[in-house]
């Protein structure tokens, strides 16, 4: 947030900082708290970025708070504050896109899993993340199109954060639609087909870009990078959208590519960096399909003595909400045998959430 590899901006942004803090002064005592944790960069000799220290002081006082809602992060009493950041635009834009991402997996990077939870606890990093690039936004003055076009100065990085680009796709912004149309097509395209703007395809709700996705991963043949940027995203998004990309690789045997194998192994969790893939696939791609078909099967893979049906049956229940497969770990933990048992413990650490882990 407000941090850029660009001298002149970096000078700017310390006489914005300077501003907000001095407009916050026609706020309540809380909202002008508010703005002076956001840009706090050291506390108990420990250092942040801005939003740091904030996002990591609320994680520690929600911790052992159940079902936390949005506006146990983000009450409407702090709302002026949000306003005075990130302008009136991008704030309303903000709360759009916070009432829907608990529709997509919390974790997010190379060891992420496609794990999703109702409460809005394992948000914060995505929520934090969310309005620190609203706040550059607003500062640089650029919409979608300049980013996605990458018009903006020399020395920004990390603006194009997929989700406001899902919402512009969601909320009928034709000309970005155009354009990722084009990246999508065989044609000249003015942008480029970065994992942000794929991870965006697959948080919106616009079937004919997932489509012309699958069309792209069918018409990639010998194109492995396509294929590999197209399935390690397909996890980021919306349910039914990895759902539809999924039946495409189930339905074409596509899980005979090295990196197809590889993004199965991310969604789920079931083999990392380094580990050998050659015969991993076969059968987790038929049990995920069958799972696809019948959610119900995941209670009956929580019955086997197999390792791979029950650690996927866990999986299956957490695609939805991380408390259902927690609760399913409850009552294996009664009965289960010892292999299952530790299992469970190699299942709690892929799934990103240190509090379960225990």
């Amino acid at each position: 947030m407000l941090r850029f590899y660009n001298y002149e901006l970096n000078e700017k942004a310390k006489e914005y900082i300077e501003k907000i803090k001095n407009d916050s002064k026609k706020l309540d005592k809380e909202n002008q708290k508010f703005i002076e944790d956001i840009f706090l960069t050291k506390k108990n000799e420990t250092y942040y970025s801005y939003g740091g220290y904030l996002g990591s002081a609320l994680t520690q006082e929600l911790e052992t708070k159940k079902d936390v809602k949005f506006n146990d992060i983000f009450p409407k009493s702090i709302y002026p504050a949000l306003k005075l950041l990130m302008g009136e635009k991008f704030f309303k834009i903000f709360i759009e896109i916070s009432k829907n991402i608990t529709n997509y997996p919390f974790s997010s990077g190379y060891y992420r899993r496609m794990v999703r939870s109702k409460s809005y606890f394992n948000y914060i990093n995505p929520l934090f993340n969310l309005l620190g690039n609203f706040v550059d936004l607003y500062f640089l003055n650029i919409d979608v199109i300049t980013i996605v076009k990458r018009e903006y100065e020399k020395g920004v990085y990390g603006i194009d954060n997929p989700y406001y680009i899902a919402y512009e796709i969601d909320n009928g912004n034709q000309e970005l639609i155009d354009l990722i149309k084009e990246a999508l097509g065989s044609q000249k395209s003015e942008i480029d087909l970065t994992y942000n703007n794929m991870k965006a395809i697959f948080i919106s709700n616009n079937k004919e870009l997932v489509e012309l996705t699958g069309k792209l991963l069918l018409a990639a043949k010998l194109q492995e990078g396509v294929r590999q940027q197209i399935c390690e995203n397909m996890d980021s998004g919306l349910q039914e959208n990895f759902e539809y990309m999924f039946k495409i690789i189930y339905d074409k045997n596509l899980i005979r590519f090295s990196s197809v194998k590889r993004a199965l192994a991310t969604w789920t969790g079931l083999a990392g960096e380094g580990n050998d893939i050659s015969k991993f696939g076969k059968k987790e791609l038929e049990i995920i399909n069958k799972l696809i078909d019948n959610q119900k099967y995941e209670d009956e893979l929580l019955k086997s003595d197999d390792n791979i049906e029950v650690y996927l049956g866990l999986w299956n229940k957490s695609t939805r909400d991380i408390k259902y497969s927690v609760e399913a770990i409850e009552k294996l933990l009664k009965s289960s045998k010892y292999h299952i048992k530790l299992l469970i413990s190699y299942y709690l650490y892929v799934i990103v959430n240190t509090t379960y882990k225990r």
